[in-house]
Order: C-alpha cells, then sequence, then structure tokens
C-alpha cells in the first residue's frame, strides 16, 4: 500500500498585464483576473512527512531505511491554500 498522496493547491499570485503594459486596472478587471488565477489548481506528489494544524511537508523522494528514512524535494504547503488531497 502506498503513502504517496497527491496534493491539490492554490497558488498566491501576483496580479499584472500581459506583457506588463498595464499597471493600472479597473475594479472590473480585476474581478475578472482574480477569478482567473483563483480557478488555476497546482498540484504536488510526495508523502507527507509532517502535519501540522497549520502546513504539511511533502516529500518526493525517501531513501527507504525502516528505521530512519531520509527525505528530499520537500514541499512545504500551507493548509490554507489546499484544496484536497487525494491517496494515490
Amino acid at each position: 500500500m502506498s503513502n504517496y498522496v497527491k496534493v491539490v493547491w492554490r497558488d498566491i499570485s501576483g496580479v499584472d498585464s500581459a506583457n506588463n503594459s498595464s499597471a493600472w486596472f479597473t475594479q472590473e478587471q480585476l474581478l475578472k483576473k482574480g477569478i482567473e488565477l483563483y480557478n488555476q489548481e497546482y498540484f504536488s506528489v510526495g508523502e507527507i512527512v509532517v502535519e501540522t494544524n497549520e502546513f504539511i511537508i511533502l516529500a518526493a523522494t525517501t531513501d527507504n531505511d525502516k528505521e530512519e528514512p531520509l527525505y528530499s524535494d520537500l514541499s512545504m504547503i500551507p493548509k490554507a491554500v489546499i484544496i484536497r488531497i487525494e491517496k494515490l
């Protein structure tokens, strides 16, 4: 049985225009851009090796040592941006 999961999350994004051609936006333009950015989903795959009330630490690589495993390729993901976690 695998301990690996797929974590689907949202990124915190800066708002800019195409080719940085404009620094000024109307409220309507910002709403449209915000919805577009909010609907983008990202994902990471690995094993959750640390979990707190605020965040998880995901490891994509382990040495599989049964006594005291070592982990690498790590990501700290705040729980506030996690959409869902799927078991693989």
